[in-house]
């Protein structure tokens, strides 16, 4: 779905999100953003062995269905350049529902899952204003 086929005043639709071919999760197909929010974003990436994969996604998928409605976009992605590289995205509409997620049994399921079931590559969390410094780094 494209932008300009969006009806203006019609709900926000959603999409299903795909991993090979299981459903992850529904995501918004459009956030916006105004200027002066200060919207926060959680990058998590790591390695999952082939052995592991299934369960971790499992994992994923249950978790997705209990995160909070302050999270403005969530995605799970399997690198197409890395094998059994995942890298963890959320979008969260202040700093306050950010610092809640990762206090909540969800993101413990999440991360956990990530450290124990592979490793984790890295893990970001800033001001979404920021993130081409974060961008910067990583390079």
């Amino acid at each position: 779905m494209e932008l300009e086929d969006l009806d203006r005043d019609a709900p926000l639709r959603l999409r299903e999100v795909f991993i090979g071919t299981s459903i992850i999760s529904k995501i918004k197909s459009v956030v916006v953003m105004a200027e002066n929010d200060s919207n926060r974003f959680l990058l998590i990436s790591g390695h999952i062995t082939a052995m592991k994969r299934k369960e971790f996604e499992q994992t994923f998928r249950l978790a997705f269905c209990s995160i909070s409605d302050n999270c403005l976009y969530r995605c799970l992605s399997l690198d197409v350049h890395k094998e059994g590289n995942y890298h963890f995205f959320s979008l969260w509409s202040n700093d306050r529902s950010l610092k809640i997620f990762m206090e909540s049994p969800e993101f413990q399921m999440m991360n956990g899952a990530f450290h124990t079931l592979g490793s984790v590559s890295q893990s970001l969390s800033g001001d979404v204003g920021q993130t081409q410094k974060f961008h910067r780094s990583l390079s």
